[in-house]
């Protein structure tokens, strides 16, 4: 088990999965931009208030580095199994 470790390299990230099935319904990505609207996105982000912190900000790293140690010590079980 110790090989699988040197050869790999773990990366985790995480996906909305929410938002990704549902922006193709709102949103053409096929078309190009408007000048009109890129600065309507820019001006967006520019006015926008400011949001609470992420929840995943507050979770100890110490949590996530054992949740993915976990993971991915369940993934190199089930590949020799």
């Amino acid at each position: 088990m110790e090989e699988a470790f040197e050869e790999g390299v773990f990366f985790g990230f995480e996906i909305d999965l929410d938002y990704e099935f549902d922006a193709a319904r709102y949103f053409d990505f096929g078309r190009a931009e408007t000048p009109a609207e890129a600065r309507a996105a820019e001006l967006w982000f520019e006015t926008a208030g400011s949001y609470p912190p992420s929840r995943m900000s507050q979770i100890p790293r110490k949590t996530l580095i054992f949740s993915a140690l976990l993971y991915l010590i369940d993934v190199l079980f089930l590949l020799h199994s």
